[in-house]
This record gives C-alpha cells, structure tokens and sequence, in this order.
C-alpha cells in the first residue's frame, strides 16, 4: 500500500510549494515537549483523491543514540472532514511516551531525538486525480490556534508518477 509522510517526502518533493515561516516555526517544535492535543492538520486533496479510512496516522518515534534505542507508537488520527488530529483516548498514551522521552533526555544528554510523522493511504475516486493535481497542507500548533499554510500546491506529479497515481487503490471505504 503506498503511503504519504506528510513532514517527509511531500515536504522534500514539494519544497518550492513548503512556506518558509511555517515550516521554521514547526522545525522549532519539539515533539518530546508539544501538546498532542493542540496539533491538527488540514489536508486539501485535489478532485479524484482521497484518503482510505482508518490510515492517517501519526507516528512518535524515541531514539536514543548510545543505546541504540528505539521506542514508538503509532496511533490512528480522527478525521472530521479534512482536518485529521489525534484521537482524546490516544492522548495519554502519547504523553507517557513523551515522558519517558523527556526522562530518556534527562538521564542521557544529547543523546536522545523525538520525531512525529503522519502518513496516509490515498485511494482514487472517479477517474483519478488530474495530472496538473495539487495538494494542500495546514497545521495548527496550538490550541484554537490559526491553521497555518505549510504546503501550498504542491503538486502530486512531485511524489509520484501519473502512472502510480492511477494504480491507487479505489476508495471503497474513504473518509469524508
């Protein structure tokens, strides 16, 4: 199944659609310290793309480099409509992992490195998306905070060829 690292390979492949402010104000977020329930993200695919239900997914991830340590979780995010956050029953599992990030810092000095990825299964609706088809991502940082532009128009022909894009799978079960 393919799927979409929003803050990886759309940011890399789109990096002329990321916008400068909003990509420096999430660089300065630290995932070991930011409140899971203040982050959202607003998705506008184009015409003929969807998003599979149940795949949007943020992944926390813990390394410890002298250790050699990895510790993760990965938890379904909640879509209502096209802005996806996390689920309120997966907050306290996310702050426990964010814990024992922070005491894994403490206890371990410039040893430790938090990460958070949200990845998706796109499926097709109709025909498909055009090949000119763009997409749009927003995140809001903060609780009833703004929804700021982080990619504009980046263009799907920047992650995958026309012909991958019409392999999709088609979307039986998609979000609304």
């Amino acid at each position: 199944m393919m799927r979409l690292c929003l803050f990886c390979t759309l940011c890399l492949a789109a990096c002329g659609s990321v916008v400068p402010p909003t990509a420096m104000r999430l660089s300065a977020v630290s995932p070991l310290t930011a409140d899971p329930a203040d982050l959202a993200i607003a998705l506008t695919l184009p015409d003929g793309v969807a998003v599979t239900a149940d795949t949007a997914r943020l992944t926390m991830t813990l390394m410890r480099q002298g250790q050699a340590e990895v510790e993760g979780d990965s938890f379904v995010l909640a879509a209502e409509g096209d802005v996806y956050r996390i689920d309120p029953g997966d907050l306290a599992a996310i702050r426990a992992l964010q814990a024992r990030g922070r005491q894994w810092k403490a206890d371990f000095p410039g040893e430790v490195n938090g990460a958070l990825s949200i990845t998706l299964a796109p499926c097709t609706l109709g025909g498909g998306p055009a090949e000119d088809a763009t997409v749009d991502v927003a995140i809001r940082l903060e609780a009833d905070g703004p929804f700021r532009p982080l990619i504009n128009g980046a263009p799907l022909s920047a992650i995958a060829d026309q012909e991958t894009l019409t392999k999709l799978p088609y979307c039986y079960n998609q979000l609304p």
